[in-house]
């Protein structure tokens, strides 16, 4: 669902995307690029979400 849903995103921005694009990997580079990939979502607060 995740996928469809960047899909749909890019489709209608126009942003291409390449034939071997993973939702993981855009996932796991996203949380380690914002260093969530280190902390649990209950120590977090709504802020670090929405940085």
């Amino acid at each position: 669902m995740l996928e469809k849903n960047y899909r749909v995103h890019c489709s209608l921005n126009n942003i291409p995307i390449s034939p071997e694009f993973d939702v993981k990997t855009k996932v796991n580079e996203i949380l380690t690029s914002k260093e969530y990939d280190s902390k649990r979502p209950r120590q977090m607060d709504i802020d670090d979400f929405l940085g």
